[in-house]
C-alpha cells in the first residue's frame, strides 16, 4: 500500500521491467498500460474514494482527478443530490448540486473526457462509508465529512490499510486525535490532514520567524472564523421535516440525537 518503504506499485514497476528488457513488449499493449505517452499505468495508480462530497468535498475531489496517478473508484455522501447544501445555497451558488450523485457524475464525466471511447461508468456511489471500507482495491479514502464524522472513518480505513486525507478540524476531542494517530502508526498508514495554511511555505516561514524572536514579543492574537463555523439555527427555531434527499439518521452517527434544522447541517 502507499504507506510502505517498498509497496505493491514499485514492485511491479521492477518486475515489469525487467520482463520487458528480457521478452519485449508486444506490439497491441496500449500506450496507457505501459505509463508511456504522459500515461500513468495502472499498476502505478492510487485507487481513490472520495467520503463526502458537500462544497469542500467536491473540490477535493476536482483536486484529485486533476493527478494523473489517481483513479478515484468511489463517492459516498448521506445526500442523494441537493443544490441547497448549506451556505454554498445562501451565498446564492443556485444551480451548484452537491451530494453523491452530483459527485458520481463529476468523476465519470472527467474520465469520459479522457477515455477515447468518449464514454465512462466506473465510479460507484454510496450512502454508508463503511462499504467503501471494506473494498480491497481501493488505496486511500479523502474524507470531507461534518468534524464529528472524521474519527471513525479515519481509524477504520487505517485498519482496512488505507491511506488517509482528511480535511479540519482533525477531530473534536483529543481521545479521538490519538485514537487516529494511534491507528495511523499501529497500521504504517499515510495520514495527512487539509491545514492546508499551516503546511504552506509562507506560514510556516512565519512560524519561523516567531519561534526565533525575529520579529519580537506577542502582544496579541486577532483570530477570524468563518461564517459557515459560526452557522447555527436562530434562537427561536423549530424543528424542520428532514429533506427526502438526505439520511439524516447517518448525518448524525455519533453525535447525541437532535432534531433537524438546516442550519445545523450541511453548511459546507
Amino acid at each position: 500500500m502507499l504507506g510502505q518503504t517498498i509497496g505493491r506499485r514499485s514492485f511491479l514497476k521492477h518486475v515489469a521491467g525487467a520482463a520487458v528488457a528480457t521478452v519485449g513488449a508486444p506490439w497491441f499493449i496500449p500506450a496507457s498500460a505501459m505509463g508511456t505517452a504522459g500515461n500513468t499505468p495502472p499498476s502505478e495508480r492510487i485507487t481513490m474514494a472520495s467520503i463526502g462530497c458537500g462544497g469542500m468535498g467536491t473540490n477535493n475531489l476536482r483536486a484529485f482527478l486533476a493527478q494523473p496517478d489517481v483513479q478515484v473508484l468511489a463517492v459516498c455522501d448521506v445526500v442523494t443530490a441537493s443544490d441547497e447544501y448549506g451556505h454554498w445555497y445562501k451565498q446564492g451558488w443556485n444551480g451548484a448540486w452537491f451530494g453523491r450523485e452530483p459527485a458520481r457524475k463529476i468523476v465519470d464525466n472527467d474520465y469520459a473526457q479522457k477515455a477515447p471511447s468518449g464514454s465512462y461508468k466506473g465510479c460507484d456511489a454510496y450512502v454508508d462509508f463503511r462499504e467503501i471500507i471494506a473494498r480491497d482495491d481501493i488505496d486511500a479514502v479523502c474524507i470531507t465529512t461534518p468534524d464529528h464524522w472524521h474519527a471513525i472513518p479515519a481509524v477504520m480505513a487505517a485498519a482496512a490499510g488505507k491511506d488517509i486525507y482528511c480535511e479540519k478540524p482533525l477531530c473534536l476531542t483529543v481521545a479521538e486525535g490519538r485514537a487516529m494517530v494511534e491507528a495511523a502508526r499501529r497500521y504504517n498508514r499515510v495520514f495527512q490532514t487539509g491545514t492546508q495554511r499551516r503546511s504552506s511555505e509562507p506560514y510556516r516561514f512565519i512560524c519561523e520567524l516567531i519561534r526565533n524572536g525575529r520579529i519580537g514579543k506577542f502582544q496579541r492574537v486577532l483570530v477570524a472564523i468563518g461564517p459557515n463555523n459560526k452557522q447555527a439555527p436562530p434562537a427561536n427555531w423549530q424543528p424542520m421535516p428532514v429533506p427526502e434527499w438526505l439520511d439524516y439518521e447517518m448525518w448524525l452517527g455519533p453525535a447525541p440525537w437532535a432534531p433537524y434544522h438546516k442550519d445545523r447541517c450541511l453548511y459546507t
